[in-house]
């Protein structure tokens, strides 16, 4: 082999080195740019990183808050619910103790309609019998005084027999003029001794105001 084929062979190796070296090169630096971009994309991501720690440590305070404010407001509504169930524990109590003396008035209501009515009734059954006891008595009082005119009567008709009987008893007596039959004196009979020696000194005299004085 000839020097110059020998040149050429090496020209072509050195070529062929530097070709596959550009390549390599080529490839290296587009290695590099996707490395760069990787770190321009991971300080990127740093920085958003960064700014989502800084949002997250502002969420947190701001959901600490919040739960501090929602904490305030549940023992807010607790205290409002607490207050208002006792004031409904108390309405209900005052109603119910309403409707008790509701309930009670109604029935003292009933009772004294009840004894209303009772004495009502009683009221009509001595009405009734007041009725009766007056008409009894009424009718005793008729009785009475049929009974006490036939009493008078017969006091007088007795007075007229004794007054015989002591005539007939008396023979030292002298017989009147003029006898005169018993007069009437209101419901009573009265013996007329007029123009006789009978008065109220002489024995049948006494006898006949005894009499007189008893019926």
């Amino acid at each position: 082999m000839t020097e110059t084929d020998e040149c050429t062979v090496e020209m072509q190796n050195r070529v062929q080195n530097a070709t596959h070296s550009e390549a390599e090169i080529h490839q290296m630096y587009v290695l590099l740019q996707d490395l760069e971009s990787s770190m321009n994309n991971a300080k990127q991501r740093q920085e958003e990183y960064q700014e989502l720690v800084v949002q997250n440590e502002k969420m947190q305070k701001e959901l600490k808050s919040l739960l501090n404010e929602e904490g305030q407001l549940k023992r807010a509504l607790d205290m409002k619910l607490g207050k208002e169930c006792k004031q409904n524990i108390r309405r209900q109590k005052k109603r119910e103790m309403k409707e008790q003396h509701v309930q009670e008035e109604l029935r003292q209501c009933e009772q004294i309609h009840q004894k209303r009515e009772e004495m009502a009734d009683k009221i009509q059954q001595i009405t009734g019998e007041t009725q009766q006891l007056k008409a009894k008595i009424k009718s005793l009082r008729d009785v009475c005084s049929k009974e006490t005119e036939k009493a008078q009567k017969f006091s007088g008709t007795t007075c007229v027999c004794i007054y015989d009987v002591h005539l007939s008893l008396h023979m030292d007596v002298r017989i009147p003029t003029a006898w005169k039959p018993p007069s009437r004196r209101g419901d009573q009979l009265v013996p007329s001794c007029e123009g006789s020696s009978l008065g109220p000194s002489s024995d049948l005299g006494r006898d006949l105001d005894f009499f007189r004085s008893s019926s």
